[in-house]
């Protein structure tokens, strides 16, 4: 939601592409603080918080960020994910 104007990432090769760009620029661990279950057995929202650092310049970085959760047949479906993207600058 935080690209201008947002864009929708769908699709394996697509959210790949994006994650090997990201960690090819950071290096983090992700630790889960929160689980919320909903009336919808196939979604749930996570609050999770993460901590690494940025390759180029070895700078700290920390977020915490919101996901909420679709399944189907067992697998992640479709995920919406909000954090501070000032964190990235």
């Amino acid at each position: 939601p935080y690209a201008s104007p947002p864009v929708q990432v769908a699709g394996k090769a697509v959210v790949r592409k994006r994650l090997v760009a990201a960690f090819a620029r950071l290096r983090f661990s992700l630790e889960i603080t929160d689980v919320y279950e909903l009336a919808d057995p196939d979604g749930l929202i996570i609050e999770y918080t993460s901590s690494g650092h940025v390759l180029s310049i070895g700078d700290a970085y920390a977020n915490r960020y919101i996901g909420v959760y679709r399944f189907r047949d067992g697998l992640i479906c479709a995920v919406r994910e909000y954090y501070n993207p000032l964190a990235l600058r």
